[in-house]
């Protein structure tokens, strides 16, 4: 591979610039003809029934693999050329990588140069490489140069961690300001926001989530069990099959009262007719509101067990996660935050920045609150009108409407004269 690389590099670096641009057509008009070929449809439609039965990340890689040679996708990754990212760049910066010897110090030295803030090389967009494109083609990855670039990148680190005993801390946190964080992002939904707990089952399972975590509306409520109980607690609920349900159904009776479980489905009109009342406010609630009687249940049970009357100061000590929930009010409060975390609002509790983030519709006269210097529960924003809070969607809504836009600019320079 190394060799291969380097023959590449020195062509491309004597090719002028336009016969590297006839090259790259040539090599788009071929493997576009190669993957013209007959495909064997019925193998394909095999395949994608074998989906739903992986249980394991190994088992979906080997399928992945399957699949991505008989649709040509192996071909696309093989070949590092593409006119979507730099990939001469990638190609050099590589090549450089592989000839330091690390045993060498002096050569440690500039390797640290290379990858610290200074240069662009830790960056993570470095010569395209995280455009979505590469990303869409294989079920297995991306081009192979960038990942084995990745990969030569990470076996550094870890040898600048474990046998550079010169490597402190500090130059670990340099290069960590140039690559950021990894963070996940959830998103409202609702009735599909129950589809969190299995994306937080597969990263956990696999030790990949983040430290960061992120959410709007149902999101938010979703991940308040990763983030505001023990590792022990949250993996009863993901991995043990039924506990989540066993528990809330035997331990939680009332509130399945409260939110209308239980009660009679049938009332009697003047007329002696009946009519299903639960079924017609489940689907008015669905429609109007975005919530079944169910959802409003697990999000009545996280805010009631989960979060409690925890603020987000109290949840990072407890679980180490960095927790961010996204409200949207509808009136500009130059006090308010828009996104709330320990850092930027350490005292507010978790349950109301819920109850905001899902929005005024779903939870009337809710409120952002927070505890006081005395631990009392108090207003976070002290104004006289009522705050409404807007739903992810309503808000972008907003946003695309002008005379909205046009209201809250002036709504906005009012309050700055103010």
């Amino acid at each position: 591979m190394k060799f291969y690389l380097e023959c590449c590099l020195s062509i491309l670096s004597h090719t002028p610039t336009p016969i590297k641009k006839l090259l790259l057509i040539y090599y788009i008009v071929v493997n576009f003809f190669l993957n013209l070929r007959t495909k064997d449809k019925q193998n394909y439609k095999d395949l994608l029934k074998e989906l739903p039965n992986l249980t394991t990340y190994d088992a979906y890689l080997k399928w992945a693999s399957k699949v991505d040679h008989l649709t040509g996708a192996y071909i696309w990754r093989e070949s590092f050329v593409s006119n979507s990212y730099d990939y001469e760049s990638v190609l050099a910066l590589y090549m450089t990588l592989s000839n330091y010897d690390l045993s060498i110090a002096s050569n440690v030295k500039k390797v640290k140069d290379l990858l610290i803030t200074d240069g662009p090389f830790m960056s993570r967009n470095f010569a395209r490489i995280g455009e979505t494109k590469l990303y869409s083609k294989s079920l297995l990855g991306t081009k192979k140069l960038i990942e084995v670039l990745l990969k030569k990148c990470n076996n550094i680190l870890d040898y600048l961690n474990e046998d550079d005993k010169n490597t402190d801390v500090a130059y670990f946190q340099t290069c960590n300001l140039s690559l950021g964080h990894t963070a996940l992002i959830l998103n409202g939904g609702s009735l599909f926001g129950l589809y969190h707990l299995g994306v937080f089952k597969a990263l956990i399972n696999n030790k990949s989530l983040p430290r960061i975590i992120s959410g709007s509306s149902m999101g938010a409520c979703i991940a308040a069990i990763v983030c505001c109980l023990p590792m022990e607690e949250v993996d009863k609920i993901l991995n043990i099959d039924g506990y989540l349900m066993d528990k809330l159904i035997n331990e939680e009776q009332n509130l399945l009262k409260e939110c209308g479980y239980g009660q009679q489905d049938v009332k009697f009109l003047d007329d002696g007719s009946d009519q299903d009342l639960n079924m017609t406010k489940m689907i008015s609630n669905v429609i109007f509101k975005g919530y079944s009687k169910d959802i409003f249940f697990i999000y009545k049970y996280i805010k009631l067990r989960v979060s409690k009357k925890m603020t987000f100061q109290e949840a990072f000590e407890l679980t180490g996660y960095d927790y961010n929930i996204v409200i949207y009010p509808k009136q500009y409060i130059i006090t308010c935050p828009t996104l709330l975390n320990h850092i930027t609002s350490p005292n507010v509790i978790i349950s109301s920045a819920i109850d905001c983030s899902l929005g005024s519709e779903m939870v009337p006269n809710c409120k952002l609150l927070c505890k006081n210097f005395e631990g009392e529960i108090v207003d976070f924003v002290q104004v006289d009108a009522y705050i409404e809070y807007l739903p992810p969607h309503r808000h972008s809504e907003s946003h695309s409407d002008n005379n909205y836009s046009k209201a809250f600019a002036g709504e906005k320079r009012q309050h700055m004269r103010n």
